[in-house]
């Protein structure tokens, strides 16, 4: 399947030859791809199958996470870490570099409802 680019500026990003690669199967509903720029592997949620997944040229796909409660915004923080909204608990959760100790914060001045997205700011994350 090939990429129609209506935007010129696209392909000073991508390429004049972009084509979709399938890199994974088995997956019910995915979302929320995130990048990690410095060791080069893509993660993203599927999340009614409540599996956070981790793909990357050498290893393949693996699971990053499983069960994830339904996370589905992810992003990075300033420190690499990842912060995930987790639908089913209403919390974003933060993994540590060190491997699978995880912090969790929920709304201070209002409870995190059905967040999707957030950045991640000096003060922390909004």
């Amino acid at each position: 399947m090939s990429v129609s680019i209506r935007d010129p500026r696209f392909t000073g990003v991508v390429g004049a030859g972009v084509e979709f690669e399938r890199i994974a199967t088995g997956c019910l509903f995915t979302e929320g791809p995130l990048w990690h720029p410095r060791e080069h592997f893509l993660l993203w949620s599927d999340m009614p199958g409540d599996h956070l997944r981790r793909w990357s040229e050498r290893e393949g796909v693996t699971t990053f996470r499983m069960p994830c409660n339904k996370s589905n915004g992810l992003t990075w923080d300033r420190q690499g870490r990842l912060l995930a909204c987790e639908h089913a608990s209403s919390r974003v959760t933060r993994t540590e570099l060190d491997g699978p100790e995880r912090a969790d914060r929920r709304g201070h001045d209002h409870p995190f409802g059905d967040e999707q997205a957030f950045t991640v700011i000096e003060q922390g994350f909004h």
